[in-house]
């Protein structure tokens, strides 16, 4: 691949997987984070070593058929925060349904839920900033 080799001579780093299209809102439970993670880690690693990644949302270390650990940058695009108020922030034009929407504080709770942190935990996974990476 060609593309990466030319992103990574100018800095530019990427996860080895990004998921969220099927997690975000009201789509976002425990239960939807943990299969889009862990189909897309069987996914990645049935197409080939992974490599040590330079970017994305956490890291997480899973041991393969050889007991080798490998780190896996995994990016989960979330939006959390609080509903904007109607005609109070955004970006010029005032804020937009989905800054508005209850969504936004749905998926504040579930990535706070405990239950998520132990699935990070008893899978080796560590949350970290994309600096970090």
């Amino acid at each position: 691949d060609a593309l990466p080799i030319s992103f990574r001579r100018h800095g530019i780093r990427w996860p080895d997987i990004y998921i969220g299209l099927t997690t975000m809102g009201d789509n976002m439970s425990i239960s939807s984070i943990q299969r889009a993670i862990d189909t897309s880690v069987a996914a990645h690693s049935a197409n080939g070593p992974a490599r040590i990644s330079d970017s994305g949302g956490f890291r997480s270390l899973f041991s393969d058929h050889d007991q080798q650990e490998r780190t896996i940058a995994i990016e989960l695009m979330v939006h959390p925060g609080y509903p904007s108020l109607p005609q109070e922030g955004g970006c010029g034009g005032g804020p937009d349904d989905f800054s508005q929407s209850w969504e936004r504080q749905h998926e504040l709770q579930t990535l706070m839920d405990p239950r998520l942190k132990s699935y990070y935990k008893n899978n080796n996974m560590m949350l970290c900033a994309f600096k970090d990476i």
